[in-house]
């Protein structure tokens, strides 16, 4: 009898380890092909060159079970804008509350207010999921289309 929980607790030790290490392939799977599933379009791009700096609008596609996205990043004036999600703002047409612009997510202007400082100017229904304040050194702020 012994022998047998010895080999039952063998067992369920393997079945274990090899559980954990199934999900955390899957994980690690989903974790490095997400951004190989998306893609970036351009939409506009306004160059702060006092700051060195360009603020790109971009639609952000990841496939048939997502919807666009309108989003935005900042980075240096000769980066190229990375298949990555925006640094700075992040917004949806929540389901079609907030009507669709170029790309199919929301509209979405800059307005220059100073050579440090953007307003982002949005639909007021547009869901937002990332607005950062401030980006290296460049005030960041909201309103309404």
């Amino acid at each position: 009898m012994k022998v047998f929980f010895k080999l039952l607790a063998w067992i369920s030790g393997g079945l274990v380890t090899l559980a954990v290490i199934a999900v955390g392939g899957f994980w690690w799977f989903l974790n490095s092909t997400a951004d190989k599933m998306c893609g970036n379009q351009t939409i506009s791009s306004t160059e702060l060159r006092e700051v060195n700096m360009n603020v790109v609008v971009f639609q952000r596609d990841c496939g048939a079970t997502t919807g666009f996205s309108t989003q935005i990043t900042m980075l240096e004036i000769d980066e190229e804008l990375p298949n990555e999600s925006g640094n700075i703002f992040t917004s949806d047409t929540d389901h079609g509350k907030a009507p669709s612009g170029e790309g199919g997510g929301p509209e979405v202007r800059i307005d220059v207010v100073s050579r440090d400082h953007i307003n982002i100017l949005h639909h007021p229904n547009a869901r937002v999921f990332k607005n950062e304040t401030q980006w290296e050194g460049v005030k960041i702020s909201y309103g309404e289309l």
